[in-house]
């Protein structure tokens, strides 16, 4: 067995590909896999966009004012700022425009109730919510259009695997086709 579980953004996203169709496959027999399927989606969609920056991938995930703030510290040998990434919106529109893609409306809306439900998991308040089955299809149905445009028809995105851009091939064409 491994000492360290090493991972980068790129490996990270086809890991929760992966558990997207896990999950996926769940949800005939129990529906709160839904809840797992799209946190799975928003975790796999950040990953291909952060690693769709490149090289760059740090300063480009994080706000500009921070990004400054490293430079600054490289170059002048001064004290690392804190850095935080982005938000999942704002990573999201910053990729966008970034790689001159344009979403559709329904896609946009798909991020943002991803973002709501990421928020919803991570910071749960006691009580309870629920989650419209045919809403987490559909979400899953655009964030699924979202990760493809991203990963597979972004002429920026620097695969470096090539085993692993088929096995992305695969497992969006089996998402795809359990939703």
């Amino acid at each position: 067995m491994d000492r360290f579980v090493r991972t980068d953004s790129e490996t990270l996203a086809v890991t929760a590909l992966e558990e997207v169709l896990r999950h996926l496959r769940e949800t005939e027999n129990d529906t709160h896999h839904w809840l797992w399927v799209l946190h799975a989606l928003k975790l796999c969609l950040q990953s291909f966009i952060v690693a769709g920056f490149g090289s760059a991938a740090m300063l480009e995930a994080i706000p500009p004012k921070q990004a400054e703030q490293f430079v600054n510290a490289i170059r002048n040998g001064g004290e690392y700022p804190a850095v935080r990434m982005r938000g999942f919106a704002e990573l999201y529109e910053y990729a966008k425009s970034k790689h001159g893609w344009t979403a559709t409306g329904k896609q946009d809306e798909a991020v943002e109730v991803l973002a709501e439900l990421r928020n919803k998991i991570e910071h749960f308040l006691p009580g309870s919510w629920s989650l419209e089955v045919d809403l987490a299809r559909e979400v899953a149905v655009q964030t699924v259009g979202i990760v493809e445009a991203f990963a597979l028809r972004n002429r920026d995105y620097p695969w470096f695997d090539t085993a692993a851009e088929e096995r992305v091939r695969s497992l969006l064409t089996e998402v795809e086709e359990g939703l």
